[in-house]
């Protein structure tokens, strides 16, 4: 190799070193998904919800109370509004796994010929420890969850599977937070996906 290719080979490696990108910290104003998913779900009634809170010393149950619901029947066709439902939850973001009460408002068109149900809950998932003194209801989660439940029976309360998406805004400590899964019974009985995050506000 003679002396001329040898200074051109030094110069385009000194100008490629040059132009090689350095890595920055993450930018604090920059979004970046996290892995998410429900570990954890155990649905109970408002009653054995608040016989939990009054056992862990609370005057009364802070979770909001059921509403009335109404019930419209159209053959085939049965349309639920109103209905609740509560769960006890662990969810994973991360590395971290958080514990709570998940509470819901529920909108159902039933179609009673083939079991087949179109669900759709108003939902606000309350991050801490359930019931207990230290309960942090400030701080969670609140959007819509849509499922699309398949061959529902109503004697065993039990469906084929479901499918569907959890669509979760961040408040409190969670804010600027988007918790964003899907589920498909076929594949996982659990819903997953991921969270998008601000910054490093990845820790409650």
């Amino acid at each position: 190799m003679n002396k001329k290719v040898l200074v051109i080979v030094a110069t385009f490696l000194a100008v490629a070193m040059l132009a090689t990108p350095v890595l920055a910290a993450p930018n604090a104003n920059a979004w970046r998904s996290v892995p998410a998913s429900l570990a954890t779900n155990q649905q109970v009634s408002y009653e054995e919800l608040t016989e939990a809170c009054l056992a862990w010393g609370l005057s009364e149950n802070p979770y909001p109370a059921p509403p009335t619901p109404t019930e419209v029947v159209d053959p085939p066709y049965v349309y639920v509004t109103g209905e609740s439902a509560y769960y006890i939850f662990t969810q994973q973001i991360g590395d971290d796994v958080y514990e709570g009460v998940s509470c819901n408002v529920i909108e159902m068109v039933i179609n009673l010929g083939t079991g087949d149900i179109d669900y759709h809950s108003e939902a606000i998932w309350y991050f801490g420890d359930w019931g207990k003194k230290n309960a942090k209801m400030a701080h969670g989660v609140v959007g819509v969850v849509d499922l699309d439940i398949y061959a529902w029976d109503p004697d065993t309360g039990t469906a084929d599977y479901y499918t569907g998406v959890f669509n979760l805004e961040g408040f409190g400590r969670f804010n600027h937070r988007t918790l964003m899964m899907e589920v498909d019974t076929r594949v996982a009985p659990l819903p997953s996906g991921y969270c998008l995050t601000l910054g490093n506000r990845d820790k409650m």
